[in-house]
């Protein structure tokens, strides 16, 4: 049980501490990585304290004032660099399907041939228009609360908006009905797995539906894709309050929140989560309302400037191009 106590952290929102656990960590998903997350930060610790420097995969278009903290930390205790050579994808044109990788329906395995998930999305482009498409992803390894996400499919299917459903953790929970009604409905798909660059870099993705993982946020707002955020654990709360309030890219759902810490209040106001199906599916229909209306363009409009801005990381004079040439000077110098 976490106290309340107040937590400000560089460039991110106040919270309070019991704002990072959305999801009780008994959830199956999480349990299960707690171990390797708790491994890490013990090891991370250590590490922090012994290493001569940092490396991290973001940059100041990103997170200007976390960086410059960090750097700020480090000079204060010591000499060590930071190094900020983010944000690291594949060039634009990459092709990221393959003739060995399909898309799924009813089963789980991934068939050796199937149909591309582009020419899905060439026909939802040329039905619907560009920017008509959810993406929807909570990763590899975690799952939200099955009833919460069988529900929003739901309500997807009941407004007739078209999406993509990634499914890849191993928890993935959805009712084979739940399934045959999304493939037969002929504009939505449930895929084991999905080429995410591909999709997010498709003209008619619109938004994405993340759980907000580091480098998921980056992919997406560097297509300048907007987010609706529905966090679980770890970093995720973090970043989903950094990009909807600080950033303003992003509508992130409260009463998909769950468990003893993250049904109390947020220090940020607004309505507290709830804790039933009804209040989870009015704000699922508020959101899907207000993200096609002026409120959702002006989070697509200020996902497109970040996404300009991470674009010139790696250009010219950009700090990611700049960082990534000191590090390999300093890492081959004599």
């Amino acid at each position: 049980m976490k106290e309340g106590n107040l937590v400000v952290l560089p460039g991110l929102p106040a919270f309070y501490d019991y704002e990072w656990y959305p999801q009780p960590v008994d959830v199956l998903s999480l349990r299960q990585a707690r171990s390797f997350w708790s491994n890490l930060t013990t090891n991370s610790d250590r590490f922090m304290k012994e290493c001569d420097a940092f490396i991290y995969d973001t940059c100041s278009a990103y997170e200007p004032e976390a960086i410059y903290a960090t750097r700020r930390w480090l000079k204060e205790s010591g000499s060590r660099k930071l190094y900020t050579i983010g944000p690291i994808f594949p060039w634009p044109d990459t092709i990221f399907e393959s003739s060995k990788h399909g898309l799924l329906a009813t089963d789980h395995e991934v068939p050796e041939y199937g149909t591309p998930v582009r020419a899905f999305m060439d026909r939802i482009l040329a039905s619907h228009g560009e920017n008509s498409l959810l993406y929807m992803s909570f990763g590899s390894l975690y799952w939200p609360e099955s009833g919460y996400v069988r529900l929003y499919v739901e309500i997807l299917l009941e407004h007739k908006i078209p999406f993509i459903f990634a499914i890849a953790s191993p928890h993935a929970d959805l009712p084979t009905e739940l399934i045959e009604k999304v493939s037969g409905s002929g504009f939505a798909m449930i895929s084991k797995w999905c080429p995410q660059q591909t999709i997010l870099g498709h003209p008619v993705t619109g938004w994405f539906l993340s759980h907000c993982g580091h480098n998921s946020i980056l992919e997406a707002l560097s297509r300048g894709i907007p987010i609706i955020a529905w966090p679980l654990a770890y970093d995720q709360p973090g970043n989903a309050a950094y990009i909807s309030l600080s950033l303003d890219v992003a509508f992130e759902l409260i009463q998909v929140r769950t468990g003893i810490e993250g049904l109390k209040h947020l220090h940020r106001g607004g309505s507290p989560p709830v804790g039933t199906c009804e209040f989870v599916a009015a704000e699922a229909r508020d959101v899907l309302r207000r993200m096609k209306g002026s409120e959702g363009d002006r989070k697509r409009r200020n996902a497109e400037v970040v996404r300009d801005k991470l674009s010139r990381a790696w250009k010219n004079a950009g700090d990611g191009l700049e960082d990534f040439k000191r590090l390999l000077r300093d890492a081959t110098k004599d």
